[in-house]
């Protein structure tokens, strides 16, 4: 009877961790995502400054060429 009771233990840790194992993949996965999308909002906002100052370099070298 111990035999069969030993048997069931191991195949519900067994299991067990493949359950903890799978959870620990997902959970380095989200964590990975979320620190990418961070990373991205954090330099988002000089892209947006990069693309304002490029364009108004590009409206005064327009006025510029326009001036007699």
């Amino acid at each position: 009877m111990s035999a069969g009771a030993d048997r069931l233990t191991g195949s519900v840790s067994a299991s067990t961790t493949v359950a903890l194992s799978l959870r620990s993949t997902v959970a380095s996965r989200v964590a990975w995502v979320f620190a990418a999308t961070l990373r991205v909002m954090n330099q988002a906002p000089a892209w947006g400054f990069v693309r304002v100052q490029r364009f108004w370099l590009h409206v005064e070298r327009a006025e510029a060429d326009q001036e007699p």
